[in-house]
């Protein structure tokens, strides 16, 4: 099992986002949440692993193409262990939480990869390691000024760099 690396609080000092809020309320008020989404996550990566077929255990043996599917599962794991929805049109992101967008990201490091249609929306920013067994998780706003200067450009692959 994966652990929070600290209890979730809601913002205490950020500029006024009602969306954010609401969403941020929502996780706070999930029953179990912080294990739920670290069995969530060692899920992921169990999935990806697939040790006993592959005899690989360790994240670090994953090709890149496999480390992108483990954030693919923790999407798809996350809506089917709390039951939520796709975000609503017209952009359809990756959850809709309270009736409210949110896209899900997760990375391994420090840095996500935020698409275009995320851009000034929000995004559940979740950062796990299988080899500590630790995770922390967010929501945020991404908003083009919280871009790194060198990332802010959107590359061929439709996204841009948050970190």
């Amino acid at each position: 099992m994966l652990t929070a690396m600290s209890n979730p609080t809601p913002p205490l000092s950020l500029p006024t986002d009602p969306e954010r809020d609401a969403v941020v309320r929502w996780w706070c008020e999930q029953p179990d949440g912080a294990r739920r989404v670290g069995d969530v996550l060692r899920r992921a990566f169990d999935e990806v692993l697939d040790g006993q077929r592959t005899g690989r255990f360790l994240y670090e043996d994953l090709a890149n193409t496999e480390k992108t599917d483990v954030g693919t599962k923790v999407e798809i794991l996350l809506r089917q262990e709390l039951d939520l929805p796709r975000g609503p049109e017209p952009k359809r992101l990756d959850f809709a939480i309270s009736g409210i967008g949110v896209d899900c990201k997760y990375t391994q490091d420090t840095s996500w990869m935020i698409p275009i249609e995320a851009v000034d929306e929000l995004c559940l920013s979740i950062r796990a390691s299988d080899a500590t067994a630790l995770f922390s998780l967010g929501i945020l706003r991404c908003s083009i000024d919280l871009l790194n200067a060198p990332n802010r450009r959107f590359g061929s692959d439709g996204g841009v760099r948050l970190g």
